[in-house]
This record gives C-alpha cells, sequence and structure tokens, in this order.
C-alpha cells in the first residue's frame, strides 16, 4: 500500500526535466519575440535618419515597452521556479 502511495505521489509530481522543457517552450518564444522587436527598432533608428523626432520617440517607447515586457516575464518565470516543489 506505502508503495502505492508513494508511486502515485511521484508521478503527480512533474520530473525537475518535464518542467524545465516546458518553462522553456513558454518563455523562449515571448523572450525571442521581444528580442527581435528591440533589436529591429534599435536598427531602425541607427540607420533611418530621415524619422522625426516624434517618430523616433515612439520608437524609443516601443523599445521600453518590450523591455518592461521581458522584464515581467523574467519576474514570473523566476517566481515560477521559486514556487517549484
Amino acid at each position: 500500500m506505502r508503495q502505492a502511495l508513494m508511486s502515485r505521489s511521484s508521478e503527480s509530481q512533474p520530473s525537475p526535466e518535464t518542467f524545465d522543457a516546458r518553462f522553456l517552450t513558454r518563455v523562449y518564444p515571448e523572450f525571442r519575440s521581444e528580442i527581435d522587436r528591440i533589436l529591429k527598432l534599435v536598427k531602425v533608428l541607427e540607420t533611418d535618419t530621415q524619422r522625426s523626432p516624434e517618430q523616433r520617440v515612439q520608437d524609443y517607447q516601443k523599445i521600453r515597452a518590450a523591455a518592461q515586457h521581458m522584464s515581467v516575464l523574467l519576474i514570473e518565470a523566476l517566481d515560477e521556479l521559486r514556487d517549484r516543489p
């Protein structure tokens, strides 16, 4: 009986490998998307000399928003790791 209970208990908790794979599968695409967005906007700011000051401010705001989103994702990911059994 004890063996059956221990077996069920270990089955109900995901292995560290399963958790890590799920974590990476969820977080990586979102980070990659935000990083790509930041890099594209930086390239525009570096190369497009025709952009008005207002357009540049909008680009900087988009970069800030993307970085803030990455910060939130990181905090959520770290909280999830901390709460992991």
